[in-house]
């Protein structure tokens, strides 16, 4: 299972640093073309927001979560017995995998009707393909959410990873 979710996460997190790496050339050729010719790219605000913006962020959300960018308060949680603390972060990542699926879902709700409905925008783009990015994912982060379910116990998953103090030298 892990194999298969990091191969799906390298191949989304491939499209997420392309699509900055379009979004900041149609940003400069668009700002180029306005300010220097005075013939702006009359469709690259719309590409760049409903499409590029959209594959960045939501492609890149689990490998975020590998990677500590999960904001978490602990100043209460510290003064917990271990056996407290084990239950509250059993809580949080079972509350973190229902909110997973619940957005999932809605995701995917919004992104049927605006297929069947043949949403566009100004320029006549279909808004449908960027809609079925937020539901891929926020899937892939829900699955690895459940995958680190057990290594919740062991303090492994990465939703309850704490944060290493960056003030202790490096041995």
């Amino acid at each position: 299972m892990k194999r298969v979710l990091t191969a799906i996460e390298k191949v989304l997190v491939w499209f997420s640093v392309w699509s900055v790496f379009c979004m900041v050339c149609l940003t400069t050729a668009d700002a180029a073309g306005r300010y220097l010719l005075n013939m702006p790219i009359p469709w690259a605000y719309e590409v760049t927001e409903k499409y590029l913006m959209v594959v960045s962020v939501f492609f890149a959300l689990s490998y975020g979560y590998h990677y500590g960018s999960n904001i978490r308060v602990t100043f209460v949680v510290r003064h917990f017995g271990p056996r407290t603390k084990l239950i509250v972060d059993y809580i949080v990542q079972v509350l973190a995998i229902a909110y997973g699926l619940l957005m999932v879902v809605g995701t995917f709700l919004k992104a049927m009707k605006s297929i069947s409905e043949r949403m566009q925008d100004t320029f006549n783009f279909p808004l449908g393909p960027a809609y079925l990015v937020l539901p891929a994912g926020l899937l892939l982060l829900t699955l690895w959410l459940l995958y680190d379910l057990p290594k919740v116990r062991k303090g492994q998953s990465h939703l309850l990873k704490e944060e290493e103090d960056s003030t202790t030298p490096v041995a």
